[in-house]
């Protein structure tokens, strides 16, 4: 968002930004899902068991989450945002960017699933930690190079969030 303000102005900033925090509920709803799992699982680790089907059943419950919300979002974005803006129209026109964004936090959601387990389970080295740098610099990078237009900025972001989603799935295999 605070390159968005850099780059559109304030009014298409404005809408980006706004669209963007009805997209980032699934982060918000999914991020329970993770700080419940994270003590379950050091708890798990500490007591010899290995397996990952305190992760599984997680990335299931995020994953349903995301969807229902992927699926609102696709079939009645104007709806959601005209509810949530107390019946503004001011936003409107950015409702088209709302199911790619809410897809861009999918993945940003389910990659901290995967990531908080990685950790809980005391397996996230330096090395790692330094690809998931070079995943955020490349979205900084992203950004700064695809935004010529709203629905151009939000594939930047969606396709950073999609290269962040598969280094956490190759975490997995780690």
């Amino acid at each position: 968002i605070i390159l968005a303000r850099r780059f559109f102005p304030s009014e298409l900033a404005g809408q980006y930004a706004f669209v963007s925090l009805i997209a980032k509920a699934i982060i918000f709803v999914s991020s329970a899902i993770g700080k419940t799992m994270f003590p379950l699982s050091i708890g798990e680790f500490q007591s010899g068991n290995r397996n990952n089907d305190l992760l599984k059943k997680s990335v299931l419950i995020v994953g349903l989450m995301a969807i229902v919300s992927l699926v609102l979002y696709l079939t009645m974005p104007q709806f959601i945002i005209k509810v949530i803006s107390l019946g503004s129209t001011e936003y409107l026109s950015a409702s088209h960017l709302l199911f790619n964004l809410g897809l861009a936090y999918s993945f940003i959601s389910l990659s901290y699933v995967i990531l908080l387990y990685k950790l809980s389970q005391n397996r996230l080295d330096t090395y790692l930690c330094w690809g998931l740098i070079g995943i955020l610099g490349l979205q900084m990078v992203f950004l700064s190079i695809f935004n010529e237009s709203l629905v151009e900025y939000t594939y930047a972001m969606l396709s950073s969030s999609l290269l962040m989603f598969l280094y956490s799935l190759f975490l997995i295999r780690k």
